[in-house]
């Protein structure tokens, strides 16, 4: 009896013992599957890899780590994971954005990051092809390209770094094909957490990246009291620093750390990083090549009264008025003007 129970109760763990179906991770390495839950991975046949016992998976709420590598080896019904990465569902739950990369009805010039993430074509779409499942496995850390990040980087996170570990938000490509446009900002994004991650200032001609300033600010008269650059402005990203031991004058550090503003400027921030348009218009939009302030009230002319107010509210005032101390709408009379007309009336009177 004992015997029978024991060859029974051995039936009984060989039937209920259930590995998990091979699926396709990154890579034959099974710690590139995701989460077991409170399993193990095995290999599997070939490059795949299974979870070893489906029964000890155990419940998947509070879980961050569940991909749709667990989901398809253990749950026939239910081959995605939820979006909050903490269980399975039938339908696939974050699908990637479409990119432009479909080529003759086929997504083959997207680029095969990962065997564990595929490209489909959207259903009569000939231009664009997705990642069918973003959460196909753990985000791939090298190999990566723009494309694949277009997909699956999420709405800011569109271009993959110089490196291909990681998708980043830059304002575009980190790859040397990119050979102008760059910026401080770009340059530190694209290169951080790299095996370059010195190179965080543009070159002075936005060709590239360098580990030193590409393109310092010229001293401005602006320094405030104790060293301070307090009277200079203030600009996001852009910094005013202390010329050294000289007491009047600020630079800033760098004019190539971010797209250049377009509000807010003022005279010091355009005397110091732009050596030929050294004033900011009416507007404090762009910086201008007049011969003075644009918010002066003498010596001003026809010239730069135009440079000064183009597009913009006071667009209609290009002409300088008489007394040259403000800009008006009218081309005022010249002296000269004047005095025919004054000579005009005389010689009607005399006449009359």
């Amino acid at each position: 009896m004992i015997k029978k129970l024991l060859i029974l109760s051995l039936t009984v763990a060989i039937i209920l013992a259930a590995a998990g179906s091979d699926v396709q991770c990154n890579t034959s390495d099974q710690t590139q599957c995701g989460g077991a839950g409170g399993s193990s991975w095995a290999a599997g046949a070939g490059t795949k890899s299974k979870i070893s016992e489906c029964n000890n998976v155990g419940t998947l709420s509070g879980k961050t780590d569940v991909y749709d590598t667990l989901c398809s080896s253990c749950y026939n019904d239910k081959p995605y994971a939820q979006s909050g990465n903490n269980g399975c569902q039938a339908s696939v739950a974050t699908a990637g954005t479409t990119v432009q990369c479909q080529k003759s009805g086929s997504c083959s010039s997207c680029g095969n990051i990962s065997p564990a993430f595929g490209w489909s074509i959207p259903s009569g779409d000939t231009s664009n092809c997705i990642i069918t499942s973003c959460l196909a496995a753990p985000m791939p850390t090298t190999g990566l390209i723009d494309n694949f990040c277009k997909s699956c980087g999420g709405s800011s996170k569109v271009y993959a770094n110089s490196d291909g570990s990681a998708c980043v938000a830059s304002s575009a490509t980190c790859q040397s094909s990119r050979t102008s446009g760059w910026t401080d900002s770009d340059c530190n994004i694209c290169n951080k957490n790299t095996g370059t991650p010195t190179l965080v200032y543009a070159k002075a001609d936005q060709s590239g990246c360098q580990a030193t300033v590409g393109q310092q600010g010229a001293n401005v008269p602006c320094q405030g009291s104790s060293n301070s650059c307090s009277n200079c402005g203030t600009f996001t990203n852009f910094l005013f620093v202390a010329s050294g031991s000289d007491t009047q004058n600020c630079y800033v550090k760098s004019c190539l750390a971010a797209p250049m503003p377009a509000s807010g400027l003022n005279d010091y921030f355009c005397g110091s990083c732009n050596k030929n348009n050294k004033f900011v218009n009416a507007y404090g939009t762009t910086c201008v090549n007049s011969t003075g302030s644009c918010t002066r009230n003498s010596g001003w002319t026809d010239s730069d009264c135009q440079v000064c107010n183009a597009s913009g509210a006071n667009s209609a005032n290009q002409y300088a008025a008489a007394d040259q101390k403000s800009c008006v709408s009218t081309k005022p009379q010249s002296s000269s003007s004047s005095i025919i007309a004054f000579s005009s009336i005389i010689v009607a009177s005399l006449i009359l």
